[in-house]
């Protein structure tokens, strides 16, 4: 599996972006908090209720690892 195991939260941005994390790469999560945002990265088969409990501002599927 290439997804986190576990969620996580990254950045201090004043924007909540929820990343699901299908094999997301580094630069995607560093390019979300040089434009000012928290990322919230979830393993790819989190619920929806987990998701929605960080209040996004948006909600990124992230590109797979090819």
């Amino acid at each position: 599996m290439v997804s986190t195991k576990r969620p996580y939260v990254t950045g201090e941005g004043s924007k909540k972006i929820a990343l699901l994390d299908f094999g997301c790469k580094e630069n995607i999560i560093r390019e979300l908090k040089r434009r000012d945002c928290t990322v919230y990265v979830y393993p790819q088969d989190s619920s929806k209720e987990s998701i929605l409990e960080c209040n996004p501002d948006g909600i990124l599927l992230s590109n797979g690892p090819r």
